[in-house]
């Protein structure tokens, strides 16, 4: 009867596994711009309520489609407090908003929904009314993530 204490704590430490690796992630701090970080997740494109009330007024305001990074694991972003725009802190994030200014990148971003992919980019504060996660991630290169 000597197996039944083994099975017994290796069935502990399966179950409390999820448990320490969320430990990890909790405690790990990532950094806005100009640091370089690599998410990866589920790329999803979500229709947002748009201009010129984003929401207040849903039959007049525009539809847009936002691309979403839902994240394999939350993340932390430490805010700089000696900055204007990216001061606040925020954890167990398990959304993010990809940006991005070219109409390749745009495309790339469009081809790939629905996939699990990795980004690489910038971390900065959502500042406008066009920003619908607290973080943002600027976006320097997306690929579909290796399985």
């Amino acid at each position: 009867m000597r197996i039944l204490p083994k099975i017994l704590a290796l069935v502990v430490v399966v179950a409390l596994s999820p448990i320490a690796a969320h430990a990890r992630t909790r405690d790990k701090w990532l950094s806005y711009y100009p640091a370089v970080v690599e998410l990866t997740g589920t790329l999803r494109i979500v229709p947002m309520f748009g201009p010129p009330n984003y929401g207040e007024n849903p039959e007049s305001d525009s539809r847009l489609k936002v691309p979403v990074l839902d994240l394999v694991s939350p993340i932390n972003v430490r805010g700089d407090p000696s900055s204007n725009i990216n001061s606040q802190s925020f954890r167990g994030l398990t959304r993010v908003q990809l940006d991005c200014y070219t109409v390749e990148m745009r495309k790339r971003i469009n081809d790939l929904a629905g996939s699990e992919v990795v980004v690489v980019g910038s971390l900065f504060q959502a500042i406008t009314a066009r920003h619908y996660t607290p973080v943002v991630l600027f976006v320097e290169e997306i690929r579909r993530a290796d399985r």
